[in-house]
């Protein structure tokens, strides 16, 4: 019988750039921001528990079973803080890059290698899974862009309608809560908050120009566009450049 040395060093490293690729497509796909530190964490928590199979060997049933909390628990430590629903739809983004790679892995093998897996394999599995990934992602944005949307905004008992345009360069997120920001005409927001509130929060914030500066944002109690309760934060601005529209909005978060 053949013996195949394991060197778990090399087998740790491969598992946590696996993981991270995996992790990085998840949040791209999502249109999300993950930290370097909250991914390679993640990452050697889920390379960790691979070692502990490895030295181990569970059995196949209680392996695969195993195998779900452990995803979870590494999409929950990349991206967290975040809501269940949001949780849910990471966790299921990141299974479907994970069968996506297999399937890029086990079609190149075929292929290209008389059906072994080989470090081209991998390689061009990877291919795919990159190339599908951002397909994915592009179409997805591709699809919430377009025309003008209305806003609902509900505060401490106060309504407001809001001509959001959807604009993909709007990359802004909140640093607390890391949720997506709405930059929206200051003069609209005076009628639902006062400037002296403590709810009140600093964004930093870059112009196109590459300047970098401050906008100040709240969480209202309530949003809704198109049916639909959006998570966001509300930053005042004097200096974008609005047209037809009293708001600036990431469209990818009519999909979160």
């Amino acid at each position: 019988m053949e013996t195949v040395t394991v060197y778990l060093d090399v087998f740790f490293l491969y598992n946590l750039l696996i993981n991270l690729l995996l992790l990085y497509l998840t949040a791209v796909s999502s249109d999300r921001r993950l930290s370097f530190w909250k991914g390679a964490s993640a990452g050697a928590a889920g390379s960790a528990v691979a070692v502990f199979f490895m030295l181990f060997e569970p059995v196949g049933a209680v392996c695969l079973v195993l195998q779900l909390p452990v995803a979870a628990m590494m999409v929950f430590l990349a991206f967290f803080p975040l809501s269940f629903q949001n949780f849910l739809k990471l966790f299921l983004l990141y299974y479907l890059e994970n069968f996506m790679l297999a399937g890029g892995i086990y079609l190149s093998g075929n292929l290209w290698s008389g059906g072994g897996i080989s470090v081209a394999a991998v390689v061009l599995g990877i291919g795919v899974l990159l190339g599908t990934g951002s397909y994915y992602a592009c179409s997805l944005k591709k699809k919430a862009v377009g025309g003008l949307r209305m806003i609902s905004v509900i505060h401490k008992g106060k309504q407001t309608m809001l001509r959001g345009f959807a604009d993909t360069g709007n990359n802004l997120t909140d640093p607390f809560c890391h949720a997506s920001v709405i930059v929206v005409k200051k003069e609209l927001l005076s009628s639902l908050i006062s400037e002296d509130e403590e709810c009140i929060r600093p964004i930093p914030c870059t112009t196109v120009t590459g300047e970098n500066g401050l906008l100040w944002g709240f969480i209202p109690d309530t949003v809704f566009c198109e049916n639909k309760s959006l998570r966001v934060v509300l930053a005042a601005s004097d200096q974008a450049c609005f047209h037809d529209y009293d708001a600036i909005f990431n469209p990818i978060i009519l999909l979160s």
